[in-house]
């Protein structure tokens, strides 16, 4: 685990030129809408960095791996996996336009909001927003969705990252929580952002094919001091909305593997997400 919280540059990495002027004038200051959190997602058979010939191709990219959006880093999970800690936790709903009707995210629904959407469960075993449903477009799907607002930890300290879990990752999802629940502090309570977590991905099967779903290893509490109060600055800026997951840039493996994809399935926590 790192030993910083914010990786910044030292100042003896810092060319002499530079230390010698007064550059405060000239320093940017971006807000969360000038920056992108970048989604982490698992890389499913189907996902268009996986087949050869889709434009999102990557080289080398298998399923298991888990993509960054922003980066398009691709992390092996069947191994090592990588080290977060979890920061945040959101429950909503998201609607979805399907694939055949050209997919892309609509928009995110508050627990209550979501709640009032007429769906139906059709053929495949996704919840298709019916006709008269006070919210929604008729056609669209629905999809109740956990968002972990995480910090991935690195050699120089974090990066902020997103993981959203819906159908075949929400079991995953509990998991994880139940997981932070299962560890509090002594005369505190249960404080999401005070552990490490390692994070894989196992494959699960059935008749219908398999997939990769999300799995998790507790590693400890956390003893970086910084790192636990950025962890603790970001989790008020999800409460007051001023971080927030951008679901239309979860770039296409996010639909493809999670809301709109077309095959029969069981209707479980285990049904296939292609």
């Amino acid at each position: 685990m790192a030993g910083k919280a914010v990786a910044t540059a030292e100042k003896s990495n810092v060319p002499a030129f530079m230390q010698s002027q007064d550059l405060s004038a000239h320093t940017e200051h971006m807000s969360q809408d000038d920056v992108s959190i970048p989604f982490l997602q698992i890389l499913q058979q189907l996902s268009p960095q996986c087949v050869d010939g889709d434009p999102q191709f990557i080289e080398g990219a298998k399923p298991s791996m888990v993509y960054n959006t922003v980066t398009k880093e691709l992390i092996e999970t069947k191994k090592d996996g990588f080290k977060f800690v979890p920061v945040s936790y959101k429950d909503t709903f998201v609607e979805w336009v399907t694939r055949n009707n050209g997919g892309g995210f609509v928009r995110e629904y508050n627990i209550a909001d979501g709640e009032t959407i007429l769906t139906a469960r059709n053929e495949n075993g996704h919840d298709i927003i019916q006709e008269g449903s006070p919210l929604g477009q008729p056609g669209n799907q629905l999809n109740r969705t956990h968002t972990h607002f995480i910090f991935v930890l690195t050699d120089s300290g974090f990066e902020p990252a997103v993981m959203t879990m819906a159908i075949t990752q929400l079991k995953p999802s509990k998991n994880l929580n139940s997981l932070i629940n299962n560890h509090p502090f002594p005369g505190i309570g249960v404080i999401r952002f005070g552990h490490v977590i390692q994070a894989k991905t196992e494959m699960r099967k059935n008749d219908h094919g398999s997939w990769h779903i999300w799995s998790w290893d507790y590693q400890g509490t956390l003893e970086d001091e910084d790192i636990f109060e950025a962890a603790k600055d970001f989790a008020q800026g999800v409460r007051s909305g001023e971080h927030k997951a951008d679901h239309a840039k979860a770039d296409g493996a996010e639909g493809d593997s999670q809301a709109q994809s077309g095959s029969a399935n069981t209707g479980t926590d285990e049904e296939v997400p292609f």
